[in-house]
């Protein structure tokens, strides 16, 4: 589901889990653009990060350079901080899961926040409702679509 939760729900486990051995990452698959036919390596997730105005004191800006130099972004990916966002620091990952989430962010030309967020609240509720019946068989992929739609053009 994310690799965020991998390491609490190792430790949830009452039979220790998957082994990281068993454990997979895959891409999300690649749509092509219909006119073009070539398709762009995206990926679908959260982010975090940190937002600075305009009129920010420049230590501000200062801050934010320190904390992502590749130095920094290498020291927290080896710790398992962070998985890096700084091109070329994944290197300092030991963890395989993690070095390949790391990886698919790197090859992707496109990173698609989570559609709950991205649709708004509104929107993105009833997608979450409409994602947990679809996997509950409670619903239709067309009743699903038509629900997300009334949201939409409700809002």
């Amino acid at each position: 589901m994310g690799d965020w939760d991998y390491l609490p729900m190792r430790e949830r486990s009452t039979s220790g889990g998957l082994s990281d051995d068993e454990m997979r990452i895959i891409s999300f698959p690649t749509i092509a653009d219909p006119v073009t036919e070539r398709g762009e390596a995206a990926t679908l997730g959260g982010i975090n990060g940190w937002a600075v105005s305009s009129s920010a004191e420049p230590e501000a800006v200062e801050f934010l350079a320190f904390m992502l130099n590749e130095e920094n972004q290498r020291q927290a990916a080896s710790q398992e901080i962070v998985i890096p966002v700084a091109k070329g620091t994944s290197d300092a990952l030991e963890n395989q899961l993690y070095r390949t989430v790391a990886t698919h962010i790197e090859e992707s030309s496109y990173h698609q926040i989570f559609l709950d967020q991205f649709l708004g609240a509104s929107v993105g509720a009833t997608v979450n409702d409409v994602s947990a019946d679809l996997a509950q068989g409670a619903i239709t992929p067309e009743e699903g679509a038509a629900q997300v739609r009334e949201a939409w053009d409700f809002r």
